[in-house]
């Protein structure tokens, strides 16, 4: 039941029972063992290296996520001020708006007086225009009527004087025939 267990695989098995296993033999599994050992080694190194190398990926994955945490922070933050400032602005607008709203309203206040002041004016005028010329016209009508009553009073009696005269002239005309003949 004394067994010695020689790692990795491949090793012998010494028992007491086959205690006749030479030195060469031992030497041999000796160096079989030193061989697999090396590869062992050789293995571990090359793991440790994939490690090393999965670790310096690991590290570089990190800080990646990590840059790209800060320029996600920093964009957040630039994003934050300009939302900030477009509120502003937003905010000057709204008041700007206010006050072209109220301006407006003031002006067109205006203007409504404004055109309702030239809107009566121009009914005046046209009021006093109308009263002038209807003025100048009455005038222009009694005017023209004594102008017509004076023209058909002076042809009445230059109708009379042309009676009177075509008498005078037919009485003239008479004597002067009747001088004649005597």
């Amino acid at each position: 039941a004394n067994s010695l267990l020689i790692t990795p695989a491949n090793s012998l098995l010494i028992t007491p029972a086959n205690s006749s296993v030479t030195h060469t033999n031992m030497s041999k599994v000796f160096e079989k063992n030193l061989e697999n050992y090396n590869e062992s080694m050789i293995s571990a190194k090359a793991l440790i290296e994939t490690t090393g190398d999965v670790s310096t990926s690991v590290s570089q994955s990190l800080k990646q996520v990590v840059d790209l945490q800060n320029k996600i922070q920093s964009t957040y933050e630039q994003f934050t001020r300009q939302t900030v400032i477009v509120q502003d602005i937003q905010g000057e607008n709204a008041n700007s708006v206010a006050k072209y709203r109220d301006v407006f309203k003031e002006v067109e206040g205006g203007l409504e007086s404004v055109l309702r002041q030239i809107g009566d004016n121009l009914a005046r005028y046209s009021d006093l225009t109308k009263t002038g010329l209807q003025g100048y016209l009455d005038e222009y009508d009694k005017s023209l009527s004594n102008a017509t009553s004076k023209l058909s009073s002076t042809i009445s009696d230059l109708d009379e004087v042309l009676e009177g005269l075509g008498d005078n002239i037919e009485s003239i005309r008479k004597a002067s025939e009747s001088g004649k003949g005597e």
